[in-house]
C-alpha cells in the first residue's frame, strides 16, 4: 500500500466520523432551545445525546479498524471481536457460530476510544476521572427511565437533569475533538515515517506473534506529535478542512 492509497483511506475515515458527528449534533442542537421551555424536547434532547454517543462509539471503532490496516497496527483477536461487537461459539453440532453482543454504553465508550488511540498511534487519555464522567452516568440513568417508563413521573425531565445534559454534551464534545485533531497530526506524522520505510517493510518494529508492534509503531512518531511543529499543525488543520470539505459536499448532494 502506497502512502497515497494509506492517506487516501485515512481520510474517508474521518469523512464519515467527521459527518456522523456532525449530523448526530445538529440534530441535538435543533432540540437545545426548545428544550429550556417545553418538555417534550427535554425528552428528545436526551435521547438525541445518547443516540451522538453511541453513534460515535460505533463510528470510533470502524474509523480504528481503517487506522490499524492502513498504519500497520495489530489488533488483538479479543479487540476486534469487540469491535465487530460479537461473539464465537458453539453450537450442539460443533460447529463455530457468530452471535451479537449487547455491550454497556460506557464501557463500550472507554473501549472505542482506547482503539482508536492504539489504532492512529497517538497519546490520549478519556478522562474518566473528571465530573463530566460522573454526570454522564447520571443521564445514562435519565435516559433509561424514559426509554423504560414505568409512570408518568418517569417521563420527566428536570431543570437540574437538563442541566447536566448539556454539560455532559460539552464534555464528549471537547474530549471527541481533541482526539479527532491528534488524529490528524498523527496520520500526518505517520506518512512520513512510512515513506522511507514503506519499501522495506523489514525495519518495521515487529511484536511476538510477528505483526507490527503497535508500541514500536507508536514509537516511530512520538516525538512530532509530543510538540507538533508549526508545520505539522498546518497539516493537520489542512486535512480537518479538507474532511470538513468532504461532508460539505456528502451532505449538500442528499
Amino acid at each position: 500500500m502506497t502512502p497515497v492509497d494509506t492517506g487516501a483511506l485515512n481520510v474517508r475515515a474521518l469523512v464519515e466520523l467527521r459527518g456522523m458527528a456532525d449530523l448526530l449534533c445538529d440534530d441535538l442542537a435543533r432540540h437545545t432551545k426548545e428544550a429550556k421551555l417545553e418538555e417534550w424536547a427535554r425528552r428528545e434532547y436526551v435521547r438525541s445525546l445518547f443516540a451522538m454517543l453511541e453513534g460515535l462509539t460505533y463510528g470510533l471503532k470502524q474509523a480504528a479498524v481503517v487506522f490499524a490496516k492502513t498504519l500497520l497496527v495489530e489488533l488483538a483477536p479479543e479487540e476486534q471481536a469487540l469491535i465487530e461487537e460479537s461473539a464465537y461459539e458453539l453450537n450442539e453440532r460443533g460447529d463455530v457460530g457468530k452471535r451479537r453482543l449487547h455491550l454497556r454504553l460506557l464501557p463500550s465508550l472507554q473501549f472505542a476510544f482506547k482503539i482508536y488511540v492504539k489504532a492512529a498511534r497517538i497519546a490520549f487519555e478519556l478522562p474518566v476521572h473528571e465530573s463530566g464522567w460522573e454526570k454522564l452516568r447520571r443521564v445514562r440513568d435519565v435516559r433509561d427511565r424514559l426509554t423504560h417508563p414505568k409512570s408518568v413521573a418517569d417521563l420527566g425531565v428536570s431543570d437540574e437533569e437538563f442541566a447536566i445534559s448539556e454539560e455532559v454534551s460539552a464534555w464528549f464534545s471537547t474530549h471527541f475533538e481533541e482526539c479527532l485533531w491528534l488524529a490528524c497530526v498523527g496520520l500526518l506524522a505517520s506518512l512520513d515515517d512510512f515513506k522511507a520505510k514503506l519499501d522495506d517493510r523489514d525495519q518495521l518494529p515487529r511484536g511476538p506473534s510477528g505483526g507490527y508492534s503497535a508500541k514500536g509503531m507508536q514509537d516511530l512518531s512520538a516525538r512530532s506529535l509530543s510538540s507538533p511543529s508549526s508545520e505539522k499543525r498546518a497539516a493537520a488543520e489542512a486535512l480537518l478542512q479538507k474532511v470538513r470539505a468532504r461532508v460539505d459536499v456528502q451532505r449538500s448532494g442528499r
